[in-house]
């Protein structure tokens, strides 16, 4: 089985092609550029490279959130235009979860931070088995820095994610010995992870409708939270 996974949640574009969960071509733009100018164009790349077209991948995975807002739109607009067109299958990745896999760190809980707005980071706590199986510990939270430490476990805790780095003093601080600090082990948003996440939610029945998968931000837009405040076009609400 054929995956062609992206990702756009961060700055940089990577998109793989997948068989089954091996990576068979893989590759990372970070010029720039933005996502709807790369995006396309490193797909028929990859494609071309492999020596397949679009009517020989079986499915379509990409991170759903969070992440950069514009990134993420243009990543999902982009596959779910080509699966309504192709009659493919797609499923949406959690980032958070895709970073925790990409750590490999087994019987550990995994404790994912990314960079939000200052002072804020996007959370969430994962386990891998010794057999490669990825667990949800918590709800994935966008929240203070401070506001993670009454959801962890007790115990050793991985921490990893391009948060670790800037909040490493609070978390030294408050883990008091108990915080391994992987730092930024995977700073790119590999494509090859959420393939392999997305082709395991395939097997396990989770394909979802194009028409419908949306971006999971977990804090609402600059936008939305202007139309939560009453502004619509730009137009106070009386």
């Amino acid at each position: 089985m054929r995956t062609l996974a992206i990702s756009t949640a961060r700055k940089e574009v990577s998109v793989a092609l997948l068989r089954e969960e091996e990576a068979w071509w893989e590759m990372r733009i970070d010029d720039g550029r933005q996502h709807s100018v790369t995006l396309l164009t490193t797909i028929d790349y990859i494609l071309r490279e492999a020596g397949c077209g679009l009517d020989d991948v079986d499915l379509l995975a990409c991170p759903t959130g969070p992440g950069s807002f514009t990134g993420l739109r243009v990543g999902l607009a982009t596959l779910k235009g080509l699966a309504m067109v192709k009659g493919k299958p797609i499923v949406g990745v959690s980032t958070l979860e895709a970073y925790a896999f990409a750590t490999g760190v087994v019987d550990l809980p995994i404790c994912v931070l990314m960079q939000a707005r200052p002072g804020y980071v996007y959370f969430g706590l994962y386990q891998l088995s010794p057999e490669g199986h990825l667990t949800r510990l918590g709800e994935e939270k966008f929240c203070a820095i401070s506001d993670i430490f009454p959801h962890l476990p007790e115990g050793t805790i991985l921490f990893t994610g391009d948060g670790v780095c800037s909040y490493s003093g609070e978390i030294k601080g408050l883990m008091k010995g108990r915080a391994l600090l992987g730092g930024a082990i995977m700073p790119d948003l590999r494509a090859s992870m959420v393939g392999i996440l997305g082709y395991r939610k395939f097997q396990a029945g989770q394909a979802q409708d194009p028409l419908f998968i949306t971006p999971h931000y977990i804090q609402a837009s600059s936008a939305e939270s202007k139309v939560d405040k009453g502004y619509v076009i730009g137009i106070r609400r009386r």
